[in-house]
């Protein structure tokens, strides 16, 4: 393997100030506030006049806009040409369910079972069990659906917006509707970002009047736009990087307060 080396960004690319003079009738202007954690959050075309000072600058496709306004912000984003999908076109929406609680044979079994009050205070991205396991009896009473070990659960009510990424085969209440991506369109920890991202955007299109809820069909007609898989993994590769170091932190802290106890 070859051994890495520290170097200079201006080694590896170039710092680029560009004046804008094509003469397009529409452009997309481009704020700070616009980039996020490696994406571009406005695509909206407006008329090319009266632009003010900061918005005569070009960048190309393939360039990386990075703020040097608060960087700890995460305001950098890749600018690669994004495709749009709707969640059912990325991935499988799958629904939850509850055995009857009146019979006791269906729990304190060995399948893990997830409710959205597990997922409360909880601060992981990854999660393996909830409170409660359910037996096979219990599974096969209700219309539980089992995840596969990296599914995206999102829970979509009570409240709306809570997301874990399945550290192994689980299934959930129906208080969610969980994502089971598409490995050949989109990259896992990059949909949990993304929904991450998206969530109140997704928790404003709930009704319902005693709580609100996020529908199935809702969730599969969400539009979002992704770039290529490959970019997926190095947005997500740079993210879980910064989320495993406070991970890491938690857990020296967790355990030093329980030697202090």
């Amino acid at each position: 393997m070859e051994e890495s080396k520290y170097c200079n960004l201006g080694d590896v690319c170039n710092t680029i100030s560009e004046t804008y003079r094509a003469n397009s009738s529409k452009v997309v202007l481009i704020n700070t506030s616009d980039v996020l954690e490696g994406a571009c959050l406005n695509h909206e075309k407006v008329e090319n006049k009266d632009l003010k000072g900061q918005f005569k600058k070009v960048f190309h496709q393939n360039d990386i806009l990075y703020s040097e306004i608060r960087p700890a912000n995460k305001r950098f984003a890749f600018m690669e040409e994004l495709k749009e999908y709707r969640l059912e076109e990325i991935g499988t929406i799958v629904g939850g369910a509850t055995p009857s609680t009146k019979e006791q044979s269906y729990y304190d079994g060995n399948i893990s079972w997830i409710t959205p009050k597990d997922l409360s205070n909880y601060t992981d991205r990854f999660i393996s069990r909830g409170k409660r396991m359910i037996s096979q009896n219990g599974f096969d009473s209700c219309s539980c659906k089992m995840l596969p070990k990296g599914s995206i659960l999102f829970s979509s009510r009570a409240p709306i917006g809570y997301i874990a990424i399945a550290e192994n085969e689980l299934c959930t209440n129906q208080g969610f509707k969980s994502i089971i991506p598409n490995n050949r369109i989109v990259d896992n920890m990059f949909l949990f970002y993304l929904l991450e991202y998206n969530k109140h955007a997704i928790e404003g299109m709930g009704s319902g009047t005693t709580f609100k809820e996020v529908s199935g069909d809702v969730m599969k007609k969400f539009k979002v736009r992704i770039p290529c898989l490959q970019k997926q993994k190095q947005i997500a590769s740079v993210l879980s990087i910064i989320d495993e170091k406070i991970e890491l932190n938690r857990r020296i802290n967790d355990n030093l307060l329980v030697m202090a106890a």
